[in-house]
């Protein structure tokens, strides 16, 4: 959430973050992993659609 809000006012050079950041296993079983993925997604698309 900190990288995307850095973004939002105009700090650049994270892209190497969000490549990665998909890819990250937190070794979190059930709702826990379900719930870190789901946000993680989220906020990837927020990026996405903000164009970022």
């Amino acid at each position: 959430m900190q990288a995307l809000a850095f973004e939002r006012v105009g700090v650049r050079g994270l892209d190497e973050f969000w490549d990665g950041a998909a890819a990250i296993d937190f070794q979190l079983d059930g709702a826990a992993g379900e719930v870190v993925d789901e946000i993680l997604q989220k906020l990837i698309q927020a990026r996405q659609s903000e164009g970022l």
